[in-house]
This record gives C-alpha cells, structure tokens and sequence, in this order.
C-alpha cells in the first residue's frame, strides 16, 4: 500500500523544488491537492479491497486459519487510515521538495511517539487487545498526517505574508 504513495511522494518532492525555483509557489498549492486527492482515491479503492478480500490475500502466504484471520483483521483495521498514510506521503513531498526536510526527522519522533505510546494507553484503557496494536498503527498515520499538514499550512503561511 506504500508503495504507491512513495512514488507519488518523490514525484511531488521534485515539482515543488521545481515550481519553488521558478518562484511559482501557487503550484506547489495544486500539486498538494492533486495529490492528496489521487492518494484518496487510491485509498478508498484499497479499503474497499481489503474490506472484501483482505482474509484472501493473506490467505496467498499462510495457510494457519488462525493467522488468516488475524491478518485479516488487521487490514480491515488499517485500511480505515489509509488516506492518513496518503496525508503523511504527500505533505512530506511538499516540505522536502520546499526544503524543509528537517521536519521529516521531527515528524519521524512523532510517529515513534506514537507507535510507542498509544498502544500502552489502548491496551490499558480499551478492550482492543491485540487489535491495538493494528490501531496504533492507523491512529500513529492521523497524528503523523495532522502534524505534516499543519506544519504545510504554517510553510504556506509564512510564504505567501513573506512575497
């Protein structure tokens, strides 16, 4: 499922710092929402696919009934947060492209923060069970995603009241 929005991540990286070069920052802009809106998409097709099939495709690795199920839960869980994953993809495209790559290290310790926290609070506090680690993974991609747009919004920001 990354995989895609990996190769959409580098090809937006390489048109922002393009479109920053030509001082043509409005492009950046619609590049952002083009992007997230192919990762939506996208997103919502691979839902749909592992609502339906998700017990099947892990049934193409392991035979164990046990560990079909499991996967298949997982990916059921997940894929609600794909468009999250999309979010982070695209958004670090726009800063490393605009060059402010450092934010990927500082978004980086949130998702660790994330990957290491939420699963002792939803273990603790829900009755998730092991499903919490699947919803960790899901809720880590919304904070990861929520920190990399706000962090485009004060880029934008601070670019347009600075032209």
């Amino acid at each position: 499922m990354q995989q895609p929005f990996g190769s959409m991540s580098m090809a937006l990286s390489t048109y922002c710092g393009q479109n920053m070069g030509a001082k043509k920052v409005d492009r950046i802009r619609a590049g952002l929402r083009d992007n997230i809106l192919a990762s939506t998409v996208l997103s919502l097709l691979m839902l749909g696919m592992m609502q339906l099939f998700g017990g099947a495709l892990v049934g193409l690795f392991v035979s164990d009934e046990a560990v079909i199920e499991l996967g298949r839960e997982a990916l059921k869980t997940t894929s609600w947060f794909y468009v999250f994953l999309g979010l982070i993809y695209a958004t670090r495209g726009v800063l490393n492209g605009v060059g402010d790559a450092f934010f990927a290290v500082i978004n980086g310790i949130v998702e660790i923060a994330g990957r290491v926290g939420l699963p002792l609070l939803l273990i603790h506090f829900t009755s998730a069970g092991v499903m919490s680690i699947w919803l960790t993974a899901g809720l880590t991609w919304f904070l990861a995603g929520s920190s990399c747009l706000l962090r485009y919004f004060y880029w934008r920001k601070k670019k347009l009241t600075a032209a």
